[in-house]
């Protein structure tokens, strides 16, 4: 008996997985033919599947194509979780693009610590050119200033 019931289970899985393989099929021509934000409807895929329409609402072949649909009847929900998800959908939402709103901010701010750390590095090897032309311009000047004392000292010594 054991062994007649594994028998029907494999023969079951095997056509419950070439039904999801038609349906696959289905959705990959939908989606080449007509983009892919392509609307899936059930007339579709029963034009480019041999699958009856009872078969596209069964729970395993929904979930694929319709999800939505598939959530509302089989997903267990609770009438206070359905109401609380109501009541609060717009909320949720609204923090959604807030939180869509931060990350670009935070994008843009990260961006910007990046170019203004370019621009740090670029100040400081500035700087250390000015730097050293500084030292070659104090150089400079106390070996002339040592000239013009040598001078001075010349010239006071001769007067």
């Amino acid at each position: 008996m054991s062994r007649y019931n594994e028998g029907i289970k494999e023969h079951q899985n095997k056509r419950r997985q070439e039904t999801l393989d038609k349906l696959q099929t289905a959705l990959d021509t939908i989606e080449s033919i007509e983009g892919a934000t392509a609307i899936i409807t059930a007339h579709k895929i029963l034009k480019y599947t041999d699958l009856s329409r009872p078969t596209l609402y069964k729970e395993h072949v929904l979930k694929i194509w319709n999800p939505e649909l598939w959530e509302e009847r089989y997903a267990k929900k609770s009438r206070a979780e359905k109401k609380l998800e109501v009541k609060y959908s717009k909320e949720i939402n609204d923090l959604m693009k807030q939180i869509e709103d931060l990350n670009k901010q935070l994008l843009k701010a990260h961006r910007m610590n990046e170019k203004l750390k370019n621009d740090l590095e670029k100040e400081k090897k500035r700087r250390e050119v000015k730097e050293m032309e500084l030292e070659e311009a104090i150089l400079k000047h106390k070996r002339l200033l040592a000239e013009c004392q040598t001078l001075q000292t010349l010239l006071d010594a001769k007067s």
